[in-house]
């Protein structure tokens, strides 16, 4: 694996570390980030040094400028670098840069209103339909959520508002890939057409789903999900698909992965360990990412539970055991009868 590819992997940590600011939160948007390696020094074994760059729009950066926060916003991300990089010797991120750019309607970016429609460190799932569908929708958004995919669910009215239409723009440029619910009257839709023709322009997978309407034009040389009467089948569906196709695996696994070793609670760590273990195309190199990145600072992993079955997914793939360093006290008991 490169650098570029080790430094990247760590961008999630570092959002969920400055996402108590609120201009931090807004501008460290991961598709904004990057990396820039500009120097190597040999002693204790080499290391390789970045430089972080964010793009901001220019109405943020002025902002931020205006504010004289430029400097302060910029040393606390690569403090948030260097705390998610403790372990790490072999590379070192020397210095962060702001920088301002025009956003264009082309530009692939998460802007403010497609923010707010998405669940924070999941995958994103466009879901078109036809508005007399839009519980079928919401059902299938709903079963999702089980796999980390955030659904958005396109449209409530058959002639969405202005404000309405902005957001469903914003949803389309930062979507990660699309479903399509093909019900009789999807065909007869021009703002279903429309997604999906924005979804197939910008390359990202598009999954029909038979719902009565076999799959049409370019969109019926996708592989999509069978027809079937409960969302929930759909959704696991989907799920193997993004598994499988080389557009989404590779964004879908970090994710993932990163909601497990982000996970707040036993539940939670065991809820995504549940869904990891359900990838049937898991390679050793993702495995061990996963394995790196526990520590006795990781809560759930000093659960008996976690740890047992933590371990027994990476022996599945022939990845090291983890073992506590952490051991509960034991307190002293006098056995004297005085």
């Amino acid at each position: 694996m490169e650098q570029e590819d080790i430094l990247k992997s760590y961008y999630p940590t570092v959002r969920e570390l400055v996402k108590d600011d609120p201009m931090l939160e807004k501008i460290f948007v991961l598709n904004r980030v990057s990396s820039e390696w500009f120097n190597h020094d040999n002693w204790n074994g080499g290391i390789d040094y970045y430089i972080v760059n964010i793009k901001v729009p220019v109405n943020i950066y002025k902002q931020i400028t205006g504010d004289n926060r430029e400097q302060d916003l910029e040393n606390t991300v690569m403090q948030a670098f260097h705390a998610s990089m403790k372990d790490v010797n072999s590379i070192d991120v020397q210095g962060v840069s702001i920088i301002p750019y025009k956003e264009d309607i082309d530009d692939n970016v998460v802007n403010e209103n497609a923010v707010k429609s998405w669940t924070l460190g999941y995958f994103r799932m466009f879901i078109s339909h036809v508005s007399s569908h839009k519980q079928s929708a919401a059902n299938l958004k709903l079963a999702l959520a089980d796999y980390g995919i955030s659904g958005f669910v396109a449209h409530e009215d058959i002639e969405p508002t202005t404000e309405w239409q902005e957001e469903i723009i914003a949803a389309l440029r930062s979507m990660d890939a699309l479903c399509a619910i093909l019900t009789k009257e999807f065909n007869g839709s021009k703002w279903c057409d429309q997604e999906v023709g924005f979804g197939l322009g910008r390359n990202v997978l598009c999954i029909p789903i038979k719902h009565g309407t076999d799959p049409y034009g370019i969109l019926g040389m996708y592989q999509g999900a069978k027809t079937a009467s409960d969302a929930r089948d759909v959704a696991r569906q989907i799920f193997h698909l993004l598994c499988n196709k080389e557009k989404t695996h590779e964004k879908y696994i970090q994710m993932l992965s990163n909601l497990f070793l982000g996970a707040s609670s036993i539940d939670l760590a065991l809820k995504w360990l549940d869904v990891l273990n359900q990838v049937d195309n898991l390679t050793n190199a993702e495995v061990n990412y996963i394995r790196s990145h526990i520590s006795d600072d990781y809560e759930p992993i000093k659960n008996s539970e976690v740890l047992t079955k933590t371990n027994q997914f990476f022996r599945n793939y022939g990845v090291s055991e983890y073992y506590l360093a952490y051991k509960t006290p034991v307190e002293e008991v006098d056995d004297l009868p005085f």
